[in-house]
């Protein structure tokens, strides 16, 4: 069955033969339900497209006053976490005793919420915050049905049917994603030109030519970096035409390819770093391996998180307009009396490029930018 604006609760739990407390229940109280029978009505939920609606708890012409924001996979209460181990467990009953790891927090997704939040309440707003390590829809479906409108970080979901639905009921934000085949508005940072600024100034001010991007190409900011950095290696000669440039597959949490790479090839003259979490992460790496950074090797992120300045050394990135990002999105989401959007909109915001230590620049403690012209 198709989505409709008309499917209501009764649709839900004719279809799944139940109540309409137990599809109450099993949307916002899921714990409290039978598992065969929650399987059931969540299925149903899927199958007829339903959004739970803030009007149908009788608000006031269908608004709540209130946006939300979603984010997956980004509760990092360790910088190198995984699953907790026994030792693990152990370490947080330390956590008083321990410094906090500049690597863990504040991440991208927080600053761009910190943003988020400050153009809420300066535009008297609730917001609504929800995080899953999972896909999450039930959980996504559940926050749709209290907010005006939905901001989303970068996700399988965000190209999922579920996505497709909610666009049609509310305006819908994606931060990272350019996701032109659906009527939401994405919202990104100039990424290409990010990454010219970068190379330039390595080269140019460094005369650094070996260059090796770290990143794995799993979302359409790290595929869109790791393209301009070859496609604009070519284009100054740095690397051939057919050339694909160097790439090691990484993630903060999985360094081994990383590790394995540093211990058995030659060092190149700059790890260029798709994160500033990712940079950080090598620069840990490349300290306990006891190469020197920059004196053996350059390193850049590209962000422009706080962390980032934390570090030893500094961390030479690229900054996104983080905050700004964040309150754009309010923005976008309260525009035209909270409607939907009819089409697909793409918004670009600019960088700046941050020169630090770990490049070799400000070693007197000193930091410089570079915005895009």
């Amino acid at each position: 069955m198709a989505a409709d604006k008309g499917v209501t609760v009764y649709d839900v739990a004719k279809d799944a033969d139940v109540s309409i407390a137990t599809v109450s229940f099993t949307i916002h109280h899921p714990e409290k339900v039978r598992e065969k029978t929650r399987q059931r009505v969540e299925r149903s939920i899927k199958t007829l497209g339903y959004v739970p609606s803030a009007s149908a708890r009788g608000l006031a012409k269908g608004k709540t006053g209130a946006l939300g924001l979603y984010s997956f996979d980004f509760i990092i209460e360790r910088a190198e976490g995984s699953e907790s181990t026994a030792a693990q467990q152990d370490e947080v009953q330390d956590r008083e005793d321990c410094e906090l790891d500049e690597r863990a927090y504040p991440l991208y997704v927080d600053e761009i919420q910190r943003g988020f939040e400050l153009e809420s309440w300066h535009q008297g707003k609730t917001l609504l915050l929800g995080s899953s390590t999972m896909s999450g829809e039930e959980s996504v479906t559940s926050i749709a049905g209290r907010v005006d409108g939905l901001a989303l970080f970068p996700r399988d979901f965000n190209d999922s049917m579920m996505l497709r639905r909610l666009s049609k009921r509310m305006p819908i934000v994606v931060y990272s994603r350019g996701l032109q085949s659906q009527p939401v508005a994405s919202i990104m940072s100039d990424n290409a030109s990010g990454m010219r600024l970068i190379i330039d100034h390595l080269v140019n001010a460094h005369g650094l030519r070996r260059l090796a991007f770290v990143g794995r190409l799993d979302s359409d900011d790290l595929t869109t970096r790791f393209h301009e950095y070859l496609a604009y290696q070519q284009k100054i000669g740095l690397i051939g035409a057919e050339e694909q440039g160097r790439l090691i597959e990484a993630t903060p949490n999985e360094m081994d390819a990383f590790v394995s790479s540093v211990t058995t090839e030659a060092l190149p003259d700059a790890f260029v770093c798709g994160t500033d979490q990712l940079a950080l992460s090598v620069l840990s790496k490349l300290r306990g391996l006891g190469i020197r950074v920059p004196d053996d090797v350059a390193v850049t992120g590209f962000d422009g998180i706080l962390a980032g300045r934390l570090a030893s050394p500094q961390l030479t990135t690229v900054r996104q307009s983080m905050e700004e990002m964040g309150r754009l999105g309010v923005k976008l989401l309260l525009r035209n009396d909270g409607r939907p959007l009819q089409s697909p909109e793409l918004h670009i915001l600019p960088v700046k490029l941050m020169l630090r230590q770990s490049c070799g620049c400000g070693l007197n403690g000193g930091e410089r930018s570079s915005t895009v012209a």
